[in-house]
């Protein structure tokens, strides 16, 4: 494992290698595999939807427009229901894991883990693990992508779509 960049207090990120198939984090030893029970498979399924579905800023934009466009033809029932979606996908989302770190939980497994059952409490475990360490996050990106199909094209196509928007505001606040 090497280790990168300055953290407070000098403590540094650790670059893991996904060749190495095994790294260590807060005192235990991680396995990644490709493997997965009944259980874990369902879970996986739904996190490749929820990342599939993610919501870029532009998205949330556009559907901010449609309820503008429903509230002006006074279709208030249907406002409605649009602004109560954009909500429910919205709330609680500064406490929320990242779909691609869960997933990566249903794949990175400690030594001594019980493979055929998955839940939160374990991902959380986990997550504070590599946090502790201070696991540079590219790694769980890398395994992602190598896993998803289509998700390391739909990253790199929403961040670029970010990207334009804000350089189009920039040049907006130029221009004036």
């Amino acid at each position: 494992m090497e280790q990168t960049g300055i953290l407070e207090k000098g403590k540094k990120l650790v670059k893991v290698n996904p060749a190495d198939l095994s790294f260590k984090a807060n005192g235990k030893k991680y396995y990644i595999e490709t493997s997965l029970s009944v259980d874990r498979w369902k879970e996986k399924d739904a996190l490749e939807l929820q990342l599939g579905l993610g919501v870029s800023f532009n998205d949330v934009m556009t559907r901010l427009r449609e309820v503008w466009e429903l509230l002006n033809k006074l279709k208030l029932a249907e406002a409605i229901v649009k602004i109560y979606d954009i909500m429910n996908g919205l709330t609680n989302i500064e406490k929320r894991h990242s779909p691609i770190l869960l997933y990566c939980t249903l794949f990175i497994n400690e030594e001594n883990e019980d493979r055929r059952y998955w839940n939160l409490d374990l991902a959380n475990s986990k997550l504070k693990d590599w946090n502790e360490e201070g696991i540079d996050v590219g790694f769980f990106l890398t395994i992602a992508f190598s896993s998803v199909k289509g998700l390391k094209e739909f990253y790199l196509k929403t961040s670029q779509d970010f990207s334009n928007e804000n350089q189009t505001e920039e040049n907006q606040e130029k221009k004036k």
